[in-house]
């Protein structure tokens, strides 16, 4: 699948109590994976307002996905984040959801 940007979450709010991804929870042993393919400004801006006006209408630049693990792989090195704090450049990621009781 070719995507614009990945999401990997175990937490659906961001700063502010905007909540991006509403089935993230930290304690369902499920990552939520976010596939974002927007092509245009105008796709950029469904993101934003399904985001920002919680409209719970799937659109079709923004697929949200779940599983206890996910492996990610690019045709190059791009910049990889964790918590908005950049680590470098990546040609895969793999992570996995840990519950500890």
């Amino acid at each position: 699948m070719r995507v614009r940007s990945v999401l990997l979450a175990n937490c659906g709010t961001l700063q502010g109590g905007v909540q991006l991804i509403p089935t993230a929870l930290f304690d369902d042993g499920q990552m939520d994976i976010v596939l974002l393919s927007p092509r245009n400004p105008l796709d950029w801006a469904r993101i934003v307002a399904k985001t920002v006006l919680r409209w719970g209408e799937d659109i079709p630049v923004m697929t949200v996905k779940q599983s206890p693990s996910c492996t990610v792989e690019m045709d190059e090195p791009l910049m990889f984040q964790i918590d908005g704090d950049a680590v470098g450049d990546v040609i895969g990621v793999k992570a996995r959801v840990s519950l500890h009781r």
